[in-house]
Parts: C-alpha cells; structure tokens; sequence
C-alpha cells in the first residue's frame, strides 16, 4: 500500500468530520465542499509535515480552518451586485454598443 492509498482511507475515514467542521466555520455548505477538497489536496502536499497518523484529524481541521478563514476574507471583498444595479449596468453598456 503506497502513501496515495493511506491517504485516500484517512480522507474517507475524516470527510464527514471534516465538512461538519468546516460547515460550522462558514455556514455555507457549497463554502464548505470546496474548503474541504482544497484542504485534502493541501494535506496530501503535506504529508510529509504529520508527524502522527494519529494527529490526522487535528492537522487536518487545523489545514481545514486556515483554508476557511482565507475563503471567508476573500468573500467579504466581493461586491454585492443586486439584480437592479446589474440591469443598470446592462442598460449603460448596451448604450455604448
């Protein structure tokens, strides 16, 4: 068994976990999906920093909880476009055309 198939039962084995974790962190589950499947690739890239397999799940949250903080500032810097700010800007733009 090489260290992609380890991995990929520690995933199985921690998923459920860890998207409820993540889940509460950001109260978005699609949020929550992508924060999990970018912390499981940054894990894999990372493996080699577990000194435990026992301390997977901590690593993990811990990997998981940086990778949704950042999500979260990164959506506080969205703009908010209502449906009649984007129907203004189409109005202007066509205007132009």
């Amino acid at each position: 068994m090489d260290e992609i198939d380890i991995y990929e039962i520690l995933v199985r084995e921690h998923e459920a976990m860890l998207l409820s974790y993540v889940c509460a962190l950001v109260q978005d589950h699609a949020l929550a999906e992508d924060v999990c499947q970018e912390a499981f690739i940054i894990g894999f890239r990372k493996l080699s920093s577990l000194r435990k397999q026992e301390s997977f799940p901590a690593w993990l949250r811990v990997i998981a909880r940086n990778v949704a903080f950042a999500a979260l500032r990164r959506r506080q810097r969205e703009v908010e476009l209502h449906p009649e700010v984007i129907a203004g800007m189409d109005e202007v733009f066509s205007a132009i055309e």
